[in-house]
């Protein structure tokens, strides 16, 4: 009884986590595009940093939702999920460290060039391109067994 007490208390948990997730990173992107902070450049980072929490949000958390009921795909989970949880994840850690990092230079460096808009959008398309190469061994790798890992 408390076993299953506590399973329903988890999903619970992650159900809201969803929810609050999915509704936060939306308001997020609206909010950045109506007062036209997408031309910016922290307007792109944060952007890009939504987008990210958004993947491995609707990809992460309605699997380990299913997996409280037991229903799963071994080959969705094997080369989908952990590909794109992965890919989502490493995007947001980069575009983080890249917030900081230009927030650093802008800093230490006030009469030096900054970077513009295009820049970015570049800075941000390597970030995400360098996310889905470091999962490459990950799908290179990783094969559905009889077993299911």
């Amino acid at each position: 009884m408390k076993e299953n007490a506590s399973r329903w208390v988890e999903l619970v948990i992650e159900v809201t986590i969803f929810i609050i997730g999915l509704l936060g990173n939306i308001f997020v992107l609206i909010t950045v595009h109506k007062r036209n902070n997408s031309k910016t450049i922290h307007g792109i980072f944060v952007t890009c940093l939504a987008i990210a929490d958004l993947v491995l949000l609707c990809f992460d958390s309605p699997v380990s939702i299913l997996d409280k009921f037991n229903i799963s795909s071994e080959a969705f989970n094997c080369r989908v999920h952990l590909t794109v949880v992965t890919t989502g994840y490493n995007a947001g850690l980069f575009t983080i460290t890249s917030m900081a990092v230009h927030r650093c230079h802008i800093v230490t460096h006030p009469w030096r060039p900054k970077l513009k808009r295009r820049g970015a959008i570049i800075w941000v398309s390597l970030i995400w391109l360098a996310a889905f190469i470091l999962v490459i061994p990950l799908i290179v790798v990783r094969k559905v067994t009889e077993n299911g890992l």
